[in-house]
């Protein structure tokens, strides 16, 4: 569960390392949701989490 500025998103990220990595966020009040997956881990790499959260903080506004 994570506190965002105007409502709580609830969510799940996880990594298979090498291979993937995939985040799953929704905000339940309003009913939406992402789900993001990324074929690649490691330094340099996308970071899901923060994408995700970003994106759904967009779909919140």
């Amino acid at each position: 569960m994570w506190r965002r500025d105007t409502y709580t998103a609830f969510g799940h990220r996880g990594a298979v390392d090498p291979g993937y990595q995939a985040a799953l966020y929704v905000n339940r009040d309003l009913g939406v949701g992402v789900i993001l997956f990324a074929n690649s881990t490691g330094a340099g790499s996308v970071d899901t989490d923060d994408l995700a959260l970003k994106s759904l903080d967009i779909l919140s506004k």
